[in-house]
C-alpha cells in the first residue's frame, strides 16, 4: 500500500468539475459537505470545526473539515493540511476585466486537498508512526479582499481547536507543472521545524524528484503561521512562484500527475518514520 497519483489525480479532475469555492457561495458550501464525506469514509475520527464570517455584507458559514488517524505511537500527533476554499479575485490576472472574478483554483486550494485525502486512503489501511490530523482549511484565500488576513480557517484551528498539533505541515500550489518547491524563512524559525524542512527536502532529493531542486527562497504567510504564532512548529511546502498564482489560467491543463506523486510519496516516507516529532 502507497500512494498512488492516480487517484489522486481522478480527485483533482472531480473537484476542478465542480467549480470555484470562494467562501459563501453554493459551490463553497456543497463543496464543505461533499469533501465532509470523503474525509468521513477515509478517516476513524471525522468532524467540522464550523465558523462564520461578515464578508460583504452577508454572514458565510465556514468549515474546517478534520479526520483523525491514530498511530503506532499515540504520544505525539503530526496536522498535514492545505485549504480548500478558492479566491474571491484574481488580483494576478493580466485582464483587468477578470480580476474581481473568482478563480478556479485547482492548483491553489485544490492539489493539497487530493493529496491529503489519498494519504488518508492510504493510512486507513497501514498505521502511521505517529498519530496524524488531517485538516482541509477554509477561507485561506480571503486574503487582502476587503482588509481580511489569510489563513482564517487555520488561526481559527491553531487557536481553538479539539486536537492540539505538535506539528505541522501545510501544503499549498503543490500541484504545478515544473514545481520548485520554494524555501520559506518561516518554515525555518523553530529547530523542529527546521529539523522537519530539511528532513523532507532530503527524502525528496534522495527519491531524485526535480522539485526539492533549484528552491528560491521567499518569506510566506500561508496556513503554517498561525500555527508558528502559538509556538508550534510548523512548515509549509509551496511553491509560490507558479505562473497562475490568482489567475484565472489556475486550471487543471497547468498541473502534473508527477508533482502530486513527488509531494505524496515523500509525506508517505516520512509519515511512516518512527523519529520524526
Amino acid at each position: 500500500m502507497s500512494f498512488d497519483e492516480n487517484n489522486a489525480w481522478s480527485l483533482l479532475r472531480e473537484l476542478a468539475s465542480r467549480g470555484k469555492r470562494a467562501p459563501g457561495t453554493k459551490e463553497h458550501r456543497e463543496s464543505i459537505q461533499y469533501l465532509f464525506r470523503i474525509m468521513n469514509s477515509l478517516c476513524p475520527g471525522t468532524w467540522l470545526q464550523p465558523f462564520s464570517l461578515q464578508f460583504r455584507g452577508n454572514r458565510i458559514e465556514c468549515a474546517n473539515i478534520c479526520g483523525f488517524i491514530q498511530g503506532k505511537d499515540t504520544t505525539s500527533t503530526i496536522l498535514i493540511g492545505s485549504h480548500f476554499d478558492t479566491r474571491w479575485i484574481a488580483d494576478n490576472d493580466n485582464d483587468e476585466a477578470k480580476r474581481n472574478l473568482p478563480i478556479p483554483g485547482v492548483n491553489d486550494g485544490t492539489s493539497g486537498v487530493v493529496i491529503i485525502l489519498e494519504l488518508a486512503r492510504v493510512f486507513r489501511n497501514i498505521l502511521p508512526a505517529k498519530n496524524v490530523l488531517f485538516v482541509l482549511f477554509d477561507a485561506e484565500d480571503l486574503g487582502n479582499i476587503d482588509g481580511f488576513d489569510f489563513s482564517i480557517g487555520a488561526d481559527y484551528y491553531a487557536k481553538s481547536g479539539e486536537i492540539k498539533p505538535d506539528l505541522v505541515i501545510a501544503l499549498d500550489m503543490v500541484g504545478g507543472k515544473d514545481m520548485h518547491l520554494n524555501i520559506d524563512v518561516n518554515s525555518l524559525s523553530f529547530p523542529q521545524s527546521k529539523k522537519t524542512f530539511n528532513t523532507l527536502f532530503s527524502i525528496g532529493r534522495n527519491f531524485g524528484y526535480p522539485c526539492f531542486y533549484k528552491n528560491t527562497i521567499h518569506m510566506i504567510i500561508s496556513d503554517h503561521y498561525p500555527f508558528l504564532q502559538k509556538e508550534i512548529p510548523a512548515i509549509i511546502l509551496i511553491d509560490i512562484d507558479y505562473p497562475q498564482w490568482h489567475t484565472h489560467a489556475d486550471t487543471i491543463d497547468h498541473c502534473s500527475k508527477d508533482s502530486l506523486k513527488y509531494i505524496g510519496n515523500v509525506l508517505f516516507s516520512f509519515l511512516m518514520e518512527q523519529e520524526i516529532v
